[in-house]
């Protein structure tokens, strides 16, 4: 029987920006994901804002589950009950967030930058 190599959930590492023994559970994008990146990216130049505000929207979908806190150490809603809360995240964590879904290459292959 065959064993899957990319699966579609991962459970990823995220210490580096969470702390000791936090992960996230992300789904991989799928081809749908990337086609929605193809259609749903703005297309005017220098336009990064709705760039960004479109990167988290798919990232919002495509997180299953966390054990994630606060400054207070008290557990995040879990972004599957909760979307808008990586709408509060700092910087720092949605950059890793965003790393973790590997999208540069899908971005770099489309049409999307312009020279």
């Amino acid at each position: 029987m065959p064993k899957r190599k990319y699966v579609h959930k991962r459970k990823v590492d995220s210490e580096e920006v969470q702390g000791k023994d936090s992960w996230v559970i992300l789904m991989t994008p799928t081809f749908g994901d990337y086609k929605s990146i193809e259609t749903g990216v703005p297309q005017e130049e220098g336009d990064s804002s709705a760039m960004m505000q479109f990167g988290i929207s798919l990232l919002k979908t495509l997180i299953v589950d966390w054990n994630w806190v606060d400054d207070d150490d008290k557990p995040l809603p879990k972004p599957a009950e909760n979307p808008d809360i990586v709408d509060d995240l700092p910087f720092q964590e949605l950059i890793f967030l965003i790393q973790e879904l590997n999208l540069e290459g899908v971005l770099d292959s489309t049409d999307l930058k312009k020279e």
